[in-house]
């Protein structure tokens, strides 16, 4: 029996994808033992699929693009309201969207949930209460920009919410046990199928198995 037990998550899965993919290249092994070959290919496949989800997800990389995006344009708008406050031609516009910011009093280095709920009224605000004077400093597309990077990052961390939910801790260790299992049952199988028919067809699938076996002690 292979010491899978002792290889990392990655290693084990490379271990026992070689072991079938060298069973797929011997004929007898797949005409003989196609049933315990067949559930050792599924288990492999689940197995392969709860370690790509045990990984890091990559959607955690996609939110912190979209949340830097989200906070560069909430920063601009914020520093071209502080701008025009200045300006006599626009500093009542702008003097109410500014208070408008103040209220809020959004932190974007919070919690991304609360940053996300606090920006998605601040953006309602300012497109529907405040779209006078958002329109009257030329925000209008700014607003519109920083709305949709809010919401792809609303979007985002939902997609990555219903993925942990979907793969529960520990499916990836319930997965590999069961590979180990099927792994097993596949090499007694083998070996039955040896005692019965003899050892010459199998010779070489069986020297390679050795093989492995030995790199894994």
């Amino acid at each position: 029996m292979l010491y899978a037990y002792k290889l990392n998550n990655g290693a084990h899965f490379r271990l026992i994808s070689d072991v079938v993919d060298t069973a797929e290249k011997t004929p007898i092994i797949k005409t003989k033992l196609n049933v315990s070959f067949t559930a050792l290919k599924k288990a492999l496949k689940n197995e392969d699929e709860a370690l790509k989800l045990s990984t890091k997800n990559l959607k955690t990389d996609q939110i912190k693009v979209a949340h830097a995006a989200r906070t560069r344009l909430y920063s601009s708008i914020k520093k071209s309201i502080e701008n025009y406050a200045k300006l006599s031609d626009t500093a009542a516009p702008a003097g109410i969207l500014k208070q408008a910011l103040i209220d809020y009093a959004i932190k974007m280095s919070a919690q991304r949930d609360e940053v996300s709920g606090m920006l998605g009224n601040l953006i309602s605000d300012f497109q529907n209460k405040y779209a006078k004077e958002i329109s009257t400093l030329g925000l209008d597309i700014m607003v519109a920009n920083l709305d949709k990077a809010n919401k792809e990052v609303i979007e985002l961390m939902h997609d990555r919410t219903v993925d942990s939910t979907a793969h529960p801790k520990g499916a990836l260790k319930t997965a590999r046990e069961a590979t180990d299992a099927a792994f097993l049952d596949f090499v007694e199988t083998l070996n039955a199928h040896i005692k019965l028919e003899g050892d010459a067809a199998y010779a070489e699938f069986v020297e390679y198995l050795n093989a492995v076996k030995s790199l894994t002690r």
